[in-house]
């Protein structure tokens, strides 16, 4: 008997009909394609269901035969019966009658025979038609038994993996629209942006040109205005209190502003003390001053001319 060895395919959940898978019969190695594959495999399963048809129509006529070879016998044993009486009744042809027994008990026997031989053919037939069928039904679905690695090298495995990879292409053909339709989506947006962009710049560019001219209308002003300032001068006075600031304008054309600041020293910062109490400060020529009510007794201080030390003398 000889073998032809088909690889395994990879165990996986998908199969593309663009697959291969190599074949080897000891001598010379091929490679058959998924889709042809299947096409094969369904026209080699429609080839087995024929031949059992087939079959099952040459074991009906071989049984309609064994049928018509019984009733041969039967007529031809019937015939015999006849002849016996005939022979009884006919001594002179006696022996040609047995003769004629004999023979018709060989063609019985030889019809009995061929009877058997058909009904073993049909019994032949019938079991050829039973393989043949289950061998379609291995091919077609497998879970018959008859070939090693049936559940998964059958039209309906594949099938099935083709249907997978028809749901898995249709995900992806649905997740390739939602990306279009979201590019899509992103080009108006960017369009919609490109067109805002555009009339920012014209915008800007406006902004730009106005704050051009304004700038020079500004220059302009300040020209004008310096050419029109003859002089400016301040004073400041030696009050004291709340600031304050007069500002005099005169001329036409050529204007001069005399601006006039009052009480800006403010007061000298030195409060007189209670009666018993007293402060002291230096003035801004390095003189150091004992500030004291006018009304109390001035403190008891003393300066050592020789040493530079001043010392406040106790009781």
């Amino acid at each position: 008997m000889s073998r032809i060895k088909i690889s395994d395919l990879p165990r996986v959940t998908e199969v593309e009909d663009s697959w291969w898978f190599p074949v080897d019969n000891g001598s010379v190695s091929y490679k058959i394609n998924i889709a042809d594959y299947n096409s094969s495999a369904t026209e080699t399963a429609r080839g087995y269901a024929t031949a059992a048809a087939a079959s099952a129509t040459t074991a009906a006529a071989s049984a309609t035969s064994a049928g018509q070879y019984a009733e041969t016998v039967s007529a031809q044993v019937a015939s015999a019966a006849g002849y016996v009486a005939s022979a009884s009744g006919y001594a002179d042809t006696a022996g040609a009658s047995a003769t004629a027994a004999q023979n018709a008990a060989a063609t019985a026997t030889s019809s009995a025979s061929n009877a058997a031989a058909s009904a073993s053919a049909a019994s032949s037939s019938e079991q050829n038609a039973i393989d043949a069928e289950n061998l379609s039904k291995s091919w077609a679905r497998g879970q018959t038994g008859v070939r090693s690695g049936e559940s998964t090298n059958n039209s309906m495995y594949f099938a099935g993996l083709s249907e997978n990879s028809a749901g898995v292409s249709a995900n992806y053909a649905r997740d390739s629209q939602i990306q279009a339709d979201a590019a899509k989506g992103y080009k108006e947006t960017a369009v919609s942006s490109a067109a805002a962009a555009a009339l920012s710049e014209t915008n800007a560019g406006t902004s730009e040109t106005n704050a051009a001219a304004s700038a020079l209308a500004a220059a302009a002003s300040a020209a004008e205005a310096a050419a029109s300032i003859a002089s400016v001068t301040a004073t400041v006075d030696d009050g004291t209190g709340t600031p304050s600031c007069d500002v005099t304008e005169t001329g036409t054309t050529s204007k001069a502003f005399l601006f006039e600041f009052h009480n800006l020293k403010g007061d000298s910062g030195i409060s007189a003390q209670t009666d018993g109490w007293f402060t002291m400060h230096v003035d801004i020529d390095g003189n150091l001053y004992v500030q004291y009510p006018d009304t109390s007794t001035p403190p008891p201080f003393r300066y050592d001319t020789s040493t530079g030390n001043l010392y406040y003398v106790t009781a």
